[in-house]
């Protein structure tokens, strides 16, 4: 698929529309009209008083047309444009694949936070009606993104405006999984650098909360991720969590999160001084249950190893553990990511998380 930008910088935006409805296509950049079929030429033309954005989609042989205008006057001009460009390529699409996205226009991977910012602006009907009649999201998926809404606002509503959360990385992990795009280095090309970087995250912490102290503000939650906090040692561990217990008022804290992402990082020692530290929650993260799915992303332990690291967690009286799922890994089919599910479900943790893969901003 080629595509042209004519007179403006959306590529980002509308390269992830065409992923849509062509997942796997090779797409090209082109800052001209190029002709000829799997072509998609996307123009800005601003006049005096309006400007006309359009799309023509060349595919199979037949051509796929949408514009429309747009006062240059409006106040929020850039982010219009932009909406429009990509109303108008995804109506070509649209016209071309018969097929309707769900989620219309949305490419984020975050509807629903969008969905509050505007319910706060300008209220729910009004959300509502632009994520219908702008963005082209179905009924379903609205009334999904209402009541994930709505589950957050019960849980945000108990925080106190003075109160803060701590998150606190350790960005080693035993390897580097294909699919991450964090900042963090496999222990085995970075382990001598661990000593040193825990010295200076200790006195990042004490400096912090110095700060918190000195604006009056009251820790809420901590959570130590990653990279794989458990991929260090049970006695480095128990010097952050000390750090963290020396360094903050923990009087108001409702929740410690400790991420045991990788079941092989997992040991009795390192869960027994987390507990004695304060930790009340918890998360091993298989991603997939599926061994042969896990050795494509480059993880070394098994289906096994999740299910040992989360009975070993049940017997150091962990009652609050969550779960990472990742859909559409490499290799992984829907019968199989079913199976994923059901494995862990059979586990019976305090929650699950599932991602979908995706290809994020800037990663």
């Amino acid at each position: 698929m080629k595509l042209c930008l004519i007179n403006h910088s959306f590529k980002y935006e509308l390269e992830k529309l065409i992923r849509i409805f062509l997942p796997f296509e090779k797409i090209e950049f082109y800052n001209e009209v190029i002709s000829g079929d799997c072509t998609a030429v996307t123009a800005l033309e601003k006049g005096e008083d309006v400007t006309r954005l359009s799309a023509l989609l060349t595919i199979e042989g037949r051509e796929y047309q949408s514009s429309d205008t747009l006062e240059n006057s409006n106040a929020d001009y850039e982010n219009e444009c932009e909406r429009l460009l990509a109303v108008s390529l995804y109506n070509c699409f649209c016209k071309a694949s018969h097929y309707t996205p769900q989620w219309g226009i949305l490419t984020g991977v975050r509807p629903a936070k969008l969905f509050s910012r505007l319910c706060r602006e300008n209220g729910e009907t009004a959300a509502e009606s632009w994520f219908e009649n702008a963005l082209f999201v179905n009924k379903e998926k609205i009334s999904l993104c209402r009541e994930t809404v709505e589950g957050e606002n019960r849980i945000t509503v108990l925080s106190r405006p003075d109160s803060f959360s701590l998150y606190i990385s350790v960005p080693f992990c035993p390897t580097r999984c294909a699919y991450c795009s964090f900042v963090s280095h496999s222990v085995e090309n970075a382990g001598k650098l661990i000593p040193d970087y825990i010295s200076f995250l200790k006195t990042e912490i004490a400096k912090t909360g110095d700060i918190a102290r000195a604006i009056g503000l009251r820790l809420e939650t901590v959570y130590i991720g990653g990279g794989t906090p458990t991929a260090v040692s049970a006695e480095q561990l128990g010097e952050i969590m000390t750090a963290v217990r020396d360094s903050f008022d923990l009087s108001a804290l409702r929740e410690f999160t400790v991420e045991a992402g990788r079941p092989d990082t997992v040991t009795k020692e390192k869960l027994d001084t987390i507990k004695k530290l304060g930790c009340t929650r918890i998360s091993i993260n298989p991603q997939t249950m599926n061994d042969a799915v896990l050795k494509n992303i480059g993880r070394r332990h098994t289906a096994e190893d999740t299910v040992r690291a989360f009975l070993l967690a049940r017997e150091c009286g962990f009652d609050n553990i969550n779960t990472d799922l990742i859909a559409g890994l490499p290799g992984d089919t829907a019968e199989s990511f079913e199976n994923t599910v059901n494995s862990v479900l059979r586990l019976d943790p305090e929650s699950i998380t599932v991602h979908s893969l995706s290809m994020k901003r800037s990663s």
